[in-house]
């Protein structure tokens, strides 16, 4: 709970921050920022969601874990009928899905492909920014009883493919040599920024390959089956 409590305050500050920085483009044109609200915005509703259920509703939304006996993802959630699940626990899940992969991602895209030793300086601003945000999600991940699925991976996809689309036309809606986010991604070069977001893509489904399997791994390691009857396909997209 405190954890989570924390986690919302660090990237709400963070956040903070970077809207009042001067920087070459708005804060919203840049991916980490981006990741940055929805992990802010997941820990905000995630304690929230903890704070206002009762210990009764426990197995169905998901608190961070307190002991083994209470670590895990209960069938509840998922042969209840999707009226009974509140929306407030869909957003939880939808964000989490999104946040955990995205989070992981960037971190390694950005030390890969846009961090340069020689120029830039890892300081307290790069970590800040490019690595605690994944360490945050990684916490979050190993404490929790929320189920990571591979169908899940279509949140971090799409939202992917909405920021590609995202950065073509900011690349010709805006005169140069102010049109480009990031110099990696240059529309000049179709074929090579192309290539470079299907690799990211296909990162994008091995980060989640792992995921899933290390959230396997932790619900077997507390005495939990997550078994395939509970996976329906109507609930598959939401939960």
């Amino acid at each position: 709970m405190k954890f989570r409590i924390f986690a919302a305050s660090f990237h709400w500050f963070i956040v903070i921050l970077r809207s009042l920085e001067i920087e070459r483009l708005p804060m919203f044109c840049y991916l980490t920022n981006i990741v940055y609200i929805l992990c802010a915005s997941y820990y905000t509703i995630a304690a929230y969601n903890s704070l206002s259920l009762s210990e009764e509703s426990l197995p169905l939304y998901h608190k961070l874990i307190q002991n083994p006996l209470v670590f895990r993802m209960d069938r509840v959630c998922y042969e209840e009928k999707l009226s009974v699940i509140k929306i407030k626990c869909l957003i939880q899940w939808l964000l989490h899905s999104i946040v955990l992969n995205l989070s992981i991602l960037v971190s390694v895209m950005y030390f890969l492909l846009i961090y340069k030793p020689d120029v830039d300086r890892l300081g307290l601003t790069n970590i800040s920014r490019h690595i605690l945000n994944s360490v945050f999600i990684l916490t979050e991940f190993s404490l929790n009883s929320i189920h990571v699925k591979f169908v899940h991976v279509i949140y971090g996809l799409s939202l992917a493919v909405i920021y590609a689309f995202y950065t073509l036309i900011f690349w010709y809606v805006i005169a140069p040599p102010e049109n480009y986010i990031y110099e990696l991604i240059n529309w000049n070069q179709p074929k090579k920024t192309l290539k470079l977001i299907f690799m990211l893509m296909s990162a994008a489904v091995i980060v989640k390959c792992i995921l899933v399997g290390f959230s396997k791994a932790k619900f077997r390691s507390h005495g939990c089956q997550v078994s395939r009857d509970i996976e329906s396909p109507a609930q598959s997209f939401l939960v």
